[in-house]
C-alpha cells in the first residue's frame, strides 16, 4: 500500500513513517535511519502463549506479533519495518505499538541500550525511574514534570553510553497515565488523547501540557532508581551493589528477540560495562498520589547529596 511519509527524530534516530504519529514529535530533514510502511489490513492470528509481543525469526527478519492487533516485520539489513494491521485497528493503536514497543527493540538491535524506564531532568542531571509494569514509573515522572523537572522519556529510556558518562536521550513529548493519576496530578479537567483502543490509559502531550513539561535536550544520567514492585508504608532509598543493579536492569532491557542468545549476550555485555550500575538506588515508596511530593523530595535529596 502507498501512504504519505513524514520523517521524525526520536532519541537521535530518524524514522520515515507512513504511520501517523502523535502530535509533538520532532520532524527531521536528516537522512532516514529506518522506514516504517503499512501493509494491507487483514486477519492477524493471535500467537499461542500470550507473549507480548511474540517474536519469531525469519531468514532475514524478525516478526513481532501483538495479540490479534498487528504484526511488524523488521528487516535490519534493509532498515525497514512493515506493519501488517488487523482490519479495523485504529491508526493511534498502530502508532502506539510502534513507538512504545517496536522502536525500543529496533534501537536495541542497532546497539543502543534501551531500558523499560522513564526519565526526568533535574539541575543535577537526568534521573532514571526503572521498574516493572505497574511500579509507577510514569506516575512518578509526571509528578516530577509538574514540579519543574521536565520529562525526558516515558517508559523507554534510550541511553547513549559511548562516552564516559551515560546520556539520557529524549524520545517524544508524551506521558501515558491511568485516568486516576491524571486527575490526581493534573486535575480532573485535564483531557488527554487515546493511547490505543485496547487500554483506558490516556496520553498527555504538548497539547495538554506546557512545553516546559518536556525536555528536548540529552542529559547526563546522575542516578537510576529501581522501583520496588510492591508498595511500602514509607519512602526508603538505598544503594545497590553492582551485581544487584545489573540483575535489576537486565530484567528491564528491551530486546528484539529474547531467545536470540547472541543479541542477549551483546546487550548484557553493554550493560555490565555501563557506568549506570554504580548510579543505581533501590526505591520503595507508598503508592499514594497524595504522597508523591514526599517521594519526589526524598529522591531529590538523595541526588543533591551526591552532587554536593
Amino acid at each position: 500500500m502507498t501512504h504519505p511519509f513524514a520523517s521524525y527524530e526520536v532519541a537521535g534516530f530518524v524514522i520515515g513513517s507512513a504511520l501517523p504519529f502523535p502530535d509533538g514529535l520532532r520532524t527531521s530533514a536528516c537522512p532516514v535511519d529506518c522506514v516504517v510502511d503499512i501493509g494491507h489490513p487483514g486477519d492477524v492470528p493471535a500467537p499461542a502463549g500470550g507473549a507480548w509481543p511474540a517474536a519469531t525469526r525469519g531468514e532475514n527478519n524478525t516478526i513481532l506479533t501483538f495479540a490479534a492487533l498487528a504484526r511488524f516485520e523488521i528487516n535490519p539489513a534493509r532498515d525497514h519495518v512493515l506493519c501488517h494491521p488487523s482490519s479495523g485497528i485504529p491508526p493511534a493503536t498502530l502508532a502506539s505499538l510502534f513507538l512504545d514497543h517496536v522502536l525500543p527493540r529496533v534501537l536495541t538491535e542497532r546497539g543502543r541500550l534501551v531500558l523499560h524506564a522513564s526519565a526526568v531532568a533535574t539541575r543535577w542531571g537526568a534521573i532514571g525511574l526503572v521498574g516493572e509494569t505497574g511500579a509507577g514509573k510514569s506516575t512518578l515522572a509526571a509528578a516530577f514534570a509538574l514540579s519543574g523537572s521536565p520529562l525526558i522519556s516515558d517508559d523507554a529510556l534510550v541511553v547513549d553510553a559511548r562516552g564516559a558518562r551515560p546520556i539520557a536521550m529524549p524520545t517524544y513529548p508524551s506521558v501515558r497515565l491511568w485516568r486516576d493519576s491524571v486527575d490526581a496530578i493534573f486535575g480532573p479537567d485535564t483531557s488527554g488523547a487515546v493511547v490505543a483502543h485496547y487500554t483506558d490509559k490516556v496520553r498527555l502531550g504538548p497539547i495538554e501540557l506546557p512545553a516546559a513539561a518536556f525536555s528536548v535536550e540529552p542529559r547526563p544520567i546522575t542516578r537510576v532508581f529501581v522501583l520496588a514492585t510492591k508498595p511500602s508504608r514509607r519512602v526508603a532509598i538505598r544503594p545497590m551493589r553492582p551485581r544487584e543493579a545489573f540483575l535489576a536492569l537486565s530484567r528491564q532491557v528491551f530486546r528484539l528477540d529474547a531467545s536470540d542468545r547472541a543479541q542477549t549476550a551483546g546487550v548484557f555485555d553493554r550493560l555490565s560495562n555501563s557506568p549506570l550500575l554504580p548510579a543505581c538506588r533501590a526505591l520503595r515508596y507508598p503508592r499514594d498520589h497524595a504522597r508523591l511530593p514526599e517521594v519526589r523530595a526524598a529522591i531529590l535529596h538523595d541526588v543533591a547529596e551526591e552532587g554536593t
